[in-house]
């Protein structure tokens, strides 16, 4: 007890049992009452932070012997911290996912959480009035029309989404069945993305007359950061790096039939308003819908446990690890040597193959990149960093100084960045702390390369809200 009040002590300026707080007002009372790192008066807060900092590790909760051994009790971090709602979503989302062996491809239905037919009505003129206001805002930038136009064509070219008048007579029936959605899109920009600069980006938040969306509808399942540090982590360690694009990685996954009427799709070709009105379906999983996430990470788990329990040599762990710990569709580990590298990519894609799932291309420490992921035939992006292969060396993609806003993933043409000079006459008259706090939020660092820096900025921003709390 002596120690643990000595400890405090030093932690905060405070006296944690006063005989009175008679006489100590205003100043005297944020000097007793605050903490000497932060400021803060919340001393319930800082003495529960203290005291679950002295636990860690000493956690010695009872588990009977077949959760010990269990492979669910022993998933990893924050897997204890699930609550029963969120155990209970992640169970809908993980029963609606199968892998369809005469496929070979995995097989999904939609999550709903609730019943659709309470909140969604039809939506179409909706979706067609949201399609307009695009064709007005995009349809004279011949550059973005075609492009967009080339997006919706390559998902119909793959079978990612039949046009409406192609379907039979029974799958029609299916998907005008009664309650129906149209799935309102607009347009997003990835400049950095040498495949699909500018896409249709799908929005299932989009509300209908009954007062409901999709998404609302939806179970979102649980998200968990700890894969990518995981994941970064391993290919940052060993001498021979990996990193590996899963091309399409959503659409890999095949919507049940029962469930193409939620995610009908309507447009023009090349934005077009005088043109006829195209009509489809997805009939994949596709991005914007709440519950795609989930789902996809779990196809990813149910492979690895395919591959685990047919597994007859070590090679086919490491491919089965390797699966289970791509964030995303980005892939990234690292291995002892060059030959290593090429036998772990070669059997990767043999498994992935018999979900119909394809690596877009593979870049391996001291060769040149794929010309697949790779725009200038030198670097590839990778979480957040810019890799260069050939070198096998690697730096944070940390943008000039500017106080600009992204609109739809891209900035303004007419953005102005700091080059040099002085500051007062580049930083705004009207400085806000949403401004502050937006460059020191963009530094993305996932190796945390730039923590000290980062922590300093963060230092910088309490005591900016400290002097002015208004």
């Amino acid at each position: 007890m002596a120690n643990l009040m000595m400890n405090l002590d030093q932690h905060l300026t405070i006296d944690l049992f006063p005989s009175s707080f008679d006489g100590i007002t205003g100043d005297d009372y944020h000097r007793v009452a605050s903490c000497s790192s932060c400021g803060s008066y919340l001393v319930q807060s800082e003495l529960e932070k203290f005291m679950k900092l002295q636990d860690v590790g000493l956690d010695t909760s009872f588990k009977c012997p077949n959760c010990r051994n269990c492979k669910s009790c022993l998933k990893g971090p924050g897997e204890e911290l699930l609550s029963m709602k969120e155990e209970f979503l992640q169970q809908i989302i993980e029963e609606s996912v199968t892998i369809d062996e005469n496929l070979g491809q995995a097989v999904a239905r939609l999550a709903f959480l609730s019943d659709p037919s309470e909140n969604i009505q039809n939506n179409e003129h909706i979706a067609i009035r949201r399609l307009k206001n695009i064709c007005r805002k995009y349809g004279g930038n011949k550059e973005i029309s075609e492009k967009i136009s080339k997006g919706f064509q390559k998902l119909v070219d793959k079978g990612h989404i039949i046009l409406y008048e192609d379907l039979d007579a029974e799958d029609k029936k299916l998907v005008d069945k009664e309650p129906n959605y149209v799935i309102p899109w607009d347009i997003g920009f990835k400049t950095d993305s040498k495949s699909t600069p500018a896409r249709p980006v799908f929005d299932a938040s989009s509300k209908t007359s009954g007062g409901g969306s999709l998404n609302d509808n939806l179970c979102k399942g649980k998200t968990d950061l700890v894969n990518l540090f995981t994941m970064v982590l391993g290919w940052l360690i060993g001498p021979v790096a990996i990193h590996g694009d899963n091309g399409q990685f959503y659409n890999c996954v095949l919507l049940d039939k029962r469930d193409w009427r939620f995610q009908r799709v309507v447009w023009f070709k090349d934005l077009d308003p005088t043109s006829p009105l195209m009509k489809g379906l997805v009939r994949t999983l596709i991005y914007g819908v709440r519950c795609v996430s989930a789902k996809t990470e779990f196809v990813k788990r149910l492979l690895h446990d395919k591959i685990r329990s047919e597994v007859t040599s070590p090679e086919q762990v490491q491919v089965a690890n390797f699966i289970r710990d791509f964030y995303v569709d980005d892939g990234g580990t690292s291995v002892a040597a060059l030959e290593d590298a090429v036998n772990l990519t070669t059997l990767t894609d043999s498994e992935l193959a018999k979900l119909k799932m394809q690596v877009k291309g593979w870049s391996i420490s001291f060769r040149k990149p794929s010309p697949d992921v790779s725009e200038d035939g030198i670097s590839v992006g990778f979480a957040g960093m810019l890799w260069l292969p050939e070198v096998d060396s690697f730096s944070l993609k940390i943008q000039p100084l500017h106080f600009g806003k992204k609109k739809r993933g891209k900035y303004s043409d007419n953005l102005i960045k700091y080059t040099g000079g002085p500051l007062d006459q580049f930083v705004p008259e009207a400085l806000t702390r949403r401004m502050c706090t937006s460059v020191a939020a963009r530094i993305y660092d996932v190796p945390g390369l730039l923590a000290p820096l980062a922590l300093k900025l963060k230092f910088d921003l309490c005591k900016l809200i400290l002097a002015d709390p208004s």
